[in-house]
């Protein structure tokens, strides 16, 4: 992530190699480092959605056999991988992942808007959105000034680099007894295929009252980050510190603990935190690691 933050990261695959420095980026964090957590995110999302038992350890090595002693592009992967899964959209929604520079920042905001930290709105209608995500607004502005070049063409999104959309294999796990609206929602995203549009057509209703809170990315296994509102901030502070005290059934694991924790630094220190999100909302939410006792979250 850190490296991917930069306006000039590249692609995961280049279109042409005309330097040394070209070759060199074929074996840097992004090819070796990004490349393994996008096919992560491709196995998890084929092991939860495919109908064909065992598809992905199946599909790969398929694909090895298919091509042993000879050349194979990422294109053939992902064919190999979306046949093998019965999963027929994986290689075209792949595009993005292996020809756009960059990873997306999901954001769940309300649609009412909140801007007052000190009482931030804890009700109404959530909606999700994507965007590049970061680590400054200088880069956002370098990548905004910088025309998609033709390797990219069919990614979506805009006319320059800060406003490419990816397919994100986008889920949420809802509290225990939240509503239908919000249950059906979680549901919806999964039937849909995740995200595909700079915003989803569907809104929900949510009461941080009564639906509690909603983790989106479970176990971190998507390569992307997630922005809350600071209601959903403040009652996934509440869950993750009852259930590191005892007081409630443990449904976040510590990579969702760290997950949390890692995205919401990020997204304030970047600038692109929810409206009622601040460096004062992050470091209260800090207050959680003092009964966590996992190395994972401390790292």
């Amino acid at each position: 992530f850190s490296t991917d933050g930069y306006a000039a990261t590249h692609p995961l695959v280049r279109a042409d190699v005309q330097s040394s420095a070209n070759i060199e980026e074929m074996f840097d964090d992004i090819s070796y480092h990004k490349g393994a957590s996008v096919i992560a995110m491709v196995r998890s999302h084929i092991e939860q959605n495919s109908p064909v038992p065992n598809a992905f350890s199946a599909a790969l090595s398929q694909y090895l056999q298919d091509n042993a002693y000879s050349v194979a592009t990422a294109e053939q992967l992902w064919a190999s991988l979306g046949k093998g899964s019965n999963l027929t959209a994986l290689a075209g929604n792949m595009v993005t992942w292996t020809h756009a520079p960059g990873y997306p920042l999901v954001r769940f905001d309300w649609v009412e808007g909140s801007t007052d930290p000190a009482a931030p709105r804890t009700s109404g209608t959530l909606k999700v959105s994507q965007q590049r995500m970061f680590r400054s607004a200088y880069s956002r502005s370098i990548a905004a000034s910088t025309p998609l070049e033709t390797a990219y063409t069919g990614t979506g999104g805009g006319s320059n680099q800060a406003e490419i959309v990816w397919w994100i294999p986008l889920g949420f796990l809802p509290a225990p007894g939240a509503s239908a609206a919000v249950t059906g929602a979680a549901l919806e995203l999964v039937a849909n295929d995740g995200l595909s549009t700079a915003e989803w057509a569907s809104t929900f209703a949510f009461n941080a009252a009564t639906d509690g809170w909603l983790k989106a990315n479970v176990n971190q296994t998507g390569y992307y980050r997630v922005a809350y509102p600071a209601a959903l901030i403040n009652a996934l502070q509440a869950e993750v510190t009852g259930e590191l005290l005892g007081t409630r059934a443990a449904l976040l694991s510590e990579t969702d603990r760290a997950g949390l924790v890692d995205d919401l630094l990020a997204t304030v220190f970047a600038g692109v935190a929810a409206d009622d999100v601040t460096v004062a909302t992050a470091l209260a939410y800090l207050n959680v690691t003092r009964y966590d006792l996992s190395f994972t979250v401390w790292r």
